[in-house]
């Protein structure tokens, strides 16, 4: 997929596994992926109607890459660090290829 004004972002992943310590599970580490392309867009009105109202005022984007994007992932895009509530992964066809469309929520307090 190629993207007419592409965004560099990176995105830090935990580790899957849960480590143990006197029995307590200890925080995992993060990994970060560095230069990933990406289209990042602001939540049209349309899609804001189909979050909950509570949610409506936050700071969200669309984000679309070809690289996996996870579910509880950060995203670090023009120095924010958004979560990821939600991954959509699209099929390409003859004319498109395979990418992730991911609903990201701008992490408060930073």
């Amino acid at each position: 997929m190629t993207f007419k004004r592409p965004h560099t972002i990176s995105i830090k992943r935990g580790n899957q596994t849960t480590t143990y310590v006197n029995g307590h599970p200890v925080d995992n580490s993060l990994t970060t992926y560095t230069g990933i392309k990406a289209s990042v867009q602001p939540l049209s009105g349309k899609d804001k109607l189909m979050l909950p109202e509570g949610d409506r005022t936050r700071q969200i984007k669309k984000i679309y890459t070809v690289d996996e994007v996870l579910v509880n992932d950060i995203i670090i895009y023009d120095s924010e660090e958004y979560e990821v509530q939600t991954v959509q992964m699209w099929q390409g066809n003859a004319s498109s290829v395979n990418h992730y469309k991911s609903i990201a929520y701008r992490i408060e307090g930073q």
